[in-house]
């Protein structure tokens, strides 16, 4: 089921990630282009963000442990928006297709871990009506 307000959450986390990243990128003497997937420290703060996110919208807006797992998937979701559309304005590439499956990766293995933390504090339900 969609969720517009963790679709959004997970947009927004996964933009101010990114902008960390570019602000970090300096610091960090990179040496490719300011993308999470450029630096193993940029994947951990992009994968932190939005553990971070889904937490924050299975916790504040899920009345049980199947929604709280909606609401992380639908952060991970989200997030594939803002990734794939900065995808898109960089120029893909010919590795995009790897590129996109990273991101999927990486959204939906941190939003799991996030959501499922907020869902072992709600009631069980099986999300059926």
């Amino acid at each position: 089921m969609l969720k517009a307000k963790s679709l959004l959450a997970g947009i927004v986390a996964y933009l101010v990630t990114h902008l960390a990243v570019r602000m970090l990128w300096p610091i960090w003497h990179a040496q490719h282009e300011p993308w999470f997937l450029n630096d193993g420290r940029a994947v951990v703060l992009t994968a932190a963000g939005l553990c971070l996110a889904a937490f924050g919208a299975a916790a504040r807006w899920a009345d049980t442990q199947f929604d709280a797992v909606q609401h992380g998937a639908n952060v991970a979701a989200g997030a594939l928006v803002g990734m794939v559309a900065t995808v898109v304005i960089v120029g893909p590439g010919t590795i995009f297709p790897i590129v996109i499956a990273f991101c999927v990766l990486i959204a939906f293995g941190s939003t799991l871990v996030g959501a499922s933390v907020a869902a072992a504090f709600k009631s069980g339900g099986d999300g059926s009506t």
